[in-house]
């Protein structure tokens, strides 16, 4: 997997050093991620790479339609016991967002093979969007199917920060890519409905 962020530690003289992120078999350890939740991001320095691909995005149901999995009373008490702060906006951008590019697909069974619709929405909107999904609760147990979803990758305009959400459309109308399943407040499904 690809570290979400790219972090450099910095002394009061200047000196810098990127560490290394470290990984299990199974992708990111958290370890990380919590030891940043402590820190505050005094500023930010944009190096470009000349490689862009934020807006090459191809909109394939293969690619975005695996579809939410089933929850029940007890995953969800269980996540809302250990309900970790949201992932901190170092790594995760939440309040300075990049128009986000919508993927909307059919999971309809059988796969779907065509082409899903893809929408690009403003900043502002975008920016809306992940802040009140960020602070809805975490969705209650859902043993329904979602028959369309959105997803997208999330990141600052100058493209650090990366990460994959999903929305389901209709079903338990649920988020991903916020911690534990979040419920879509309705202000952010009228937005996400809109665009699919």
């Amino acid at each position: 997997m690809t570290p979400p962020v790219g972090l450099w530690f910095v002394d009061d003289s200047g000196e810098a050093f990127r560490p290394a992120w470290p990984a299990s078999p199974c992708g990111l350890q958290n370890g990380p991620i919590e030891a940043l939740a402590d820190l505050t991001e005094v500023s930010r320095t944009s190096h470009s790479t000349g490689y862009d691909d934020r807006y090459t995005i191809t909109c394939q149901s293969s690619s975005y339609a695996d579809g939410f999995a089933n929850t029940t009373p007890e995953e969800v008490a269980a996540a809302e016991e250990r309900d970790d702060p949201l992932v901190p906006s170092l790594v995760m951008p939440i309040d300075d967002v990049d128009r986000l590019q919508l993927c909307t697909v059919a999971t309809a069974e059988p796969p779907v093979d065509a082409v899903g619709s893809l929408t690009t929405m403003s900043r502002a909107d975008s920016t809306r969007l992940v802040r009140s999904v960020a602070d809805a609760p975490i969705a209650p147990a859902c043993n329904q199917s979602s028959t369309r979803i959105a997803s997208t990758e999330r990141r600052r305009p100058d493209g650090s920060g990366r990460s994959f959400v999903s929305f389901e459309l209709d079903g338990c109308q649920r988020a991903s890519g916020f911690g534990y399943y979040r419920t879509i407040p309705a202000e952010a499904m009228a937005a996400l409905t809109r665009t699919g």
